[in-house]
């Protein structure tokens, strides 16, 4: 199911030189890897600077910290790097899984922050696994976000 979604979502980002950023489970690297390649997504890109792969652990941590202003800085940091490569924007793919295991708290501060940095030349999906989270803590993600994906159904937040 999320591959369905993910995937398709990447590869519409390459033909209008738009730089992809896709994180996953560290455990995940190499499967994902694979899964991007058999589905054919940006053969031509895969392994250039126009396709980053790399594990939350990398992307979320640092000195054992997941903190909401490493993520913001690390999104930052990447959209400026691209541009100055010639790329039209960032568009990423995040598993979320790693802030949940670390804080919700954290997790609903970063989502809040998030929604307020990105600019018009970035666009990312965050990829959260719902049924770990309460029905309070959805509510509440759902309104940092523009839309929503849950299972078949696309919910566009008013």
């Amino acid at each position: 199911m999320k591959r369905n979604i993910t995937f398709p979502f990447l590869e519409v980002g390459l033909p209008k030189g738009e730089a992809i950023v896709y994180v996953v489970s560290e455990n995940k690297l190499d499967s994902e890897s694979q899964a991007l390649q058999r589905y054919g997504i940006g053969a031509d890109y895969f392994g250039t600077e126009a396709f980053t792969i790399m594990s939350d652990d990398e992307w979320f941590m640092k000195e054992g910290k997941a903190q909401p202003n490493i993520i913001i800085d690390n999104w930052r940091a990447i959209a400026k790097e691209k541009q100055k490569a010639g790329f039209t924007g960032v568009r990423g793919a995040v598993e979320m899984k790693l802030m949940l295991n670390y804080s919700r708290e954290q997790l609903l501060r970063l989502e809040t922050m998030l929604g307020k940095q990105f600019t018009i030349n970035q666009c990312v999906m965050c990829l959260y696994d719902v049924n770990r989270l309460e029905e309070k803590q959805v509510i509440q993600l759902s309104k940092c976000h523009g839309h929503e994906i849950f299972k078949d159904i696309a919910l566009k937040t008013p």
